[in-house]
């Protein structure tokens, strides 16, 4: 570079690129959405079959619960998958009659001298810490501030997409 023209000229070749990655960039955005759209355009409606055939796989399942299970088994294996039903992640409920206000001031009542089992089942804000409460209380005590533990059958199925694809 000799004088200042030819600085004005590389910054002239450094807007010039500048100006092809953004239309680069622009054209790659607009391929994303094109293909984004195509995608969603094409899978909604296998997504919706996909749905229906699993709820129709839940209810023939549920129909037949009692023969699947008799002999302790969970689920079934067939050629292109497995089905049945396992436990969901435990969650708190109430139990009749009472209300979190009333969990939070017996649980507090309860346990005001243990600051640590405190500190682990009722949060700063005031209110009961659930996943504290689970860690930290056994079931009996749960029923003594008006809590019990709920864990519902949950219904599953997986696909054997390599026997699908070989046959």
């Amino acid at each position: 570079m000799q004088d200042w023209n030819d600085a004005d000229k590389k910054l002239r070749e450094i807007a010039l690129i500048d100006v092809k990655v953004a239309e680069a960039k622009a054209e790659c955005d607009r391929a994303q959405l094109d293909a984004q759209t195509e995608y969603a355009r094409t899978t909604a409606p296998l997504l919706a079959n996909r749905e229906v055939a699993a709820i129709d796989l839940e209810t023939f399942y549920k129909s037949q619960r009692k023969k699947v299970e008799a002999d302790g088994k969970r689920s079934i294996e067939l050629n292109h998958g497995r089905m049945g039903m396992r436990l969901g992640n435990p969650t708190l409920a109430l139990l009749k009659g009472w209300k979190w206000e009333k969990v939070l001031a017996a649980i507090k009542e309860r346990w005001h001298g243990k600051k640590d089992l405190l500190s682990a089942i009722v949060t700063t804000k005031e209110s009961v810490n659930k996943d504290g409460v689970k860690a930290n209380l056994a079931e009996e005590d749960l029923a003594r501030v008006g809590l019990k533990i709920k864990q519902d059958d949950e219904f599953f199925l997986e696909v054997f997409q390599d026997k699908v694809a070989r046959a």
